[in-house]
């Protein structure tokens, strides 16, 4: 018989060992509560954004110091805001609410982390701005915004655009719209099964007023009432509803008919039929005649409900003249005739009880031809441009010095000019760079001849120059033509820049009918009913569909 061998017996701590071992062994490696050499920890997919509602699944991908993958560990799984969103111990990442949300992947002691961005479920588009008028190869910019169930921007996938009516108007895939021909054209945005629309209006114009302003926009009337701006657009003084700058003109939304524009430092008035006054553009100071507005896109109707025959805007107010020839003026920085009431635009009377058939704002002052045929000024005067004896600042009107009756006024910056029923031009005020006229250097509190002896029928002041039109329909400038503006070589320099002390003719041989002096820019209108600008162009104040300064006139876009 053989015998059976007993193994041998182990002690308790040799047991021990061996089952510690066994357990050891047994137990799934990515329970281990230790984890060597984990250098790096990596979250994937990487997603920029993840819809409200919807799941993600995520991976973490564990290196070690090589750089080679780790096999088989354990992952805990955090959610820097889980009202943002979730993520579960196998990494189902859930959008809970709009926001930003970090997640976190730990393996061991080593961490990685992914931003993702949750955004709501897109249930909209609108399309900005709204319905336009634009004027054949004319151009403008929408933008396509998706929003939310609250109505909050969303994002979401990608905007497609089309036109119901290319051989009118084209659009880019950007948004981009340029008019081919007249007529109306839909531009629909589209994205999944959502979209929007707005009206395009493509149309030749012909105007029969101009306006420039102290800054660097122009507007243009139709003889339907109708009115384009081009040029800086800022604070919305285009008045389309767009924040865009425009090289050609736009028209003003609103479904408005004017009779008389006025543009001033980047805001624009208009006068109705009914001799109502609707104003656009930036509310500083209550330019618009509210104080409570910022700025208004689109025409917004001066507070008061008085009606009007006649309205100038300056750099920073404007003032208007009642049917019985009262005046009246808002905004700010002196130049209203009345002592300004803080927090309250609306406009205030002009002291003295003065009847006016005209008024011309400049910065920070006013002056009027009243019906006793004497001219009135009043505001702010560092540079005589009241006409008085003095450079004091004064509230109510006061008479200019001179005796000399005025039949229409064009103010300047800090200038004003003149002209006689025969057709004499005189000018006072500043005359830093020539924009008096009279061939002198100094600046004059008295009303200065321009010199040539010429007769004008009508005159126009700039920003820092003057331009007249004579009875023969010769068109003149003098004064600063830093950007050309005077439309003709300077003959001078003032300040350091080119200038002209006496009058120049214009270039080109143009006859014009009305002149509109800017900042840097001169508009004008012929005989023939178009539209020349020159000048700067760096805002497409214009009109010719670039940003190229023109030292001579050229003709603004979308004329016949």
């Amino acid at each position: 018989m053989t015998p059976v061998s007993r193994p041998p017996t182990l002690g308790l701590g040799a047991a021990l060992t061996v089952g510690a071992l066994a357990i050891a062994c047994a137990e799934p490696a990515f329970n281990s509560p230790v984890l060597v050499d984990v250098a790096s920890v990596a979250i994937s997919p990487e997603a920029d954004a993840l819809l409200v509602g919807t799941t993600l699944q995520l991976r973490a991908t564990a290196r070690d110091s090589g750089g080679r993958v780790i096999a088989d560990y354990r992952v805990d799984w955090r959610s820097s805001d889980t009202a943002i969103a979730t993520v579960s111990a196998g990494g189902l990442l859930r959008g809970v609410s709009r926001g930003r949300v970090t997640v976190t992947a730990t393996v061991g002691a080593v961490s990685g982390r992914a931003a993702f961005s949750i955004e709501p479920v897109v249930t909209a588009i609108t399309v900005s701005p709204g319905d336009q008028t634009i004027v054949v190869d004319g151009r403008v910019a929408f933008t396509a915004t998706l929003r939310d169930a609250t109505g909050a921007p969303a994002a979401g996938p990608a905007v497609a655009w089309w036109s119901s009516a290319p051989t009118v108007a084209t659009v880019s895939p950007e948004g981009m719209v340029t008019g081919v021909a007249p007529g109306r054209a839909s531009i629909t945005a589209t994205t999944g099964g959502l979209q929007a629309s707005v009206i395009v209006e493509v149309t030749v114009v012909r105007f029969v007023a101009v306006t420039a302003s102290d800054f660097s926009h122009a507007c243009g009337l139709t003889a339907g009432g109708q009115a384009f701006c081009w040029g800086e657009n800022g604070h919305q003084e285009l008045g389309s509803g767009s924040g865009e700058i425009s090289p050609a003109p736009v028209g003003v939304s609103g479904a408005l008919l004017f009779t008389a524009l006025s543009a001033g430092g980047s805001f624009t008035c208009g006068l109705t039929a009914s001799g109502a006054v609707y104003c656009w553009g930036s509310g500083e100071g209550g330019r618009l005649g509210d104080e409570m507005l910022a700025v208004a896109g689109t025409p917004v109707p001066l507070r008061g409900g008085a009606r009007y025959v006649a309205l100038s805007a300056g750099l920073s107010h404007t003032c208007v003249v009642q049917p019985d020839g009262a005046a009246s003026c808002w905004g700010s920085r002196g130049g209203l005739g009345n002592y300004e009431r803080v927090g309250d635009s609306a406009p205030l009377s002009v002291l003295g009880d003065l009847r006016f058939r005209a008024v011309t704002a400049g910065y920070r002052f006013t002056c009027g031809v009243a019906q006793d045929d004497r001219t009135y000024c009043w505001g702010t005067n560092n540079y005589g441009q009241l006409g008085t004896d003095s450079v004091t600042a004064t509230v109510p009107p006061v008479a200019a010095v001179g005796g000399l009756s005025f039949v229409a006024l064009a103010a300047g910056e800090r200038h004003v000019c003149g002209l006689t029923a025969a057709g004499a031009a005189y000018c006072w005020g500043d005359n830093y760079f020539g924009q008096l006229g009279g061939g002198a250097v100094l600046s004059s509190t008295a009303p200065v001849p321009v010199a040539g002896g010429l007769a004008f029928r009508s005159l126009a002041a700039g920003v820092y120059f003057t331009c007249g039109v004579t009875t023969d329909a010769t068109t003149y400038c003098w004064g600063d033509n830093l950007a050309g503006q005077l439309g003709a070589p300077a003959t001078d320099y003032c300040g350091g820049r080119p200038c002209s002390r006496t009058p120049v003719p214009v270039s080109a041989g143009l006859r014009f009918t009305m002149l509109a002096g800017g900042y840097d820019f001169t508009c004008g209108l012929d005989d023939a009913g178009i539209a020349y600008c020159w000048g700067g162009n760096g805002s497409g104040q214009l009109g010719d569909g670039t940003t190229v300064d023109r030292a001579a006139p050229g003709r603004v876009m979308g004329q016949p």
